[in-house]
């Protein structure tokens, strides 16, 4: 028996079960999918390279080569006029640079939860948790669909990081949207996109709706990743503009 199941092998399965493990506490992480996996979200705030820092990963992204993000750019939809941010100019407690990155998700995704896995964390992939299993209000185990096979694994602490699905509030019905982030996106690739003069940021170009944007976001030196969200309503694909970022 492991001392915690962690469902979900993305960033915050695969973070939890390095800090366990550093700590000496047996983990198994249980995900769905099999990594590398596409995944939108290639932005990462400053915040994270402490994370990153505490658990040792900042020299595999390093190596990696993700793109250095030290800046964010916002551009209004009336004009060409821009507003920048410097991440070194706002110091956060813990944090030794001056900047975060900019990633490609399938990449960075399994090279974290392959570094969970090298400190310790028990990894299965391509497994389904069927539901948690509780005695009263206490989470002791899940049941795991292996291939054809359905099996009951059980641990004093059970964690639900499956994210958006969140396994455990579906399962409970006690799973609510927030109307404010009642959103959707879309997103694709691009290559050889003019990404101006700062072409590390992350650029947030704002449409002339409520609540509507575009986001150009650096992956690698050829490939930008572009995407748009708005809130509450749908997007009419007259108000989408474009043509101004690639």
């Amino acid at each position: 028996m492991q001392d915690v199941l962690i469902i979900g092998g993305g960033p915050a399965g695969a973070a939890l079960g390095c800090y366990l493990s550093m700590k000496g506490i047996s983990n198994t992480i249980l995900e769905a999918e099999v990594f590398p996996r596409d995944h939108v979200g290639e932005s990462m705030v400053t915040a994270t390279t402490r994370i990153f820092s505490e658990i040792g990963f900042l020299e595999t992204m390093e190596r990696a080569g993700f793109i250095r993000k030290y800046g964010a750019s916002w551009h209004p939809t009336a004009s060409k006029a821009s507003v920048h941010v410097e991440f070194g100019e706002f110091p956060q407690e813990g944090i030794e640079q001056d900047y975060t990155y900019q990633v490609d998700r399938s990449l960075f995704d399994a090279l974290l939860l392959k570094h969970a896995q090298k400190l310790g964390s028990n990894v299965y992939q391509g497994v389904r948790v069927k539901k948690v299993l509780f005695d009263g209000d206490r989470a002791y185990g899940a049941e795991v669909q292996f291939a054809d096979t359905t099996q009951t694994l059980e641990a004093p602490l059970v964690v639900d990081a499956s994210g958006r699905n969140t396994l455990i509030g579906s399962q409970l019905k006690i799973k609510q949207k927030d109307p404010l982030f009642n959103q959707f996106a879309v997103h694709a690739w691009f290559e050889d996109v003019n990404k101006g003069e700062r072409p590390d940021d992350i650029h947030i170009h704002f449409l002339p709706i409520k609540r509507g944007w575009v986001w150009q976001i650096p992956i690698t030196d050829k490939i930008t990743s572009i995407g748009g969200g708005n809130g509450k309503r749908s997007l009419p694909r007259s108000q989408i503009r474009l043509r101004s970022l690639v």
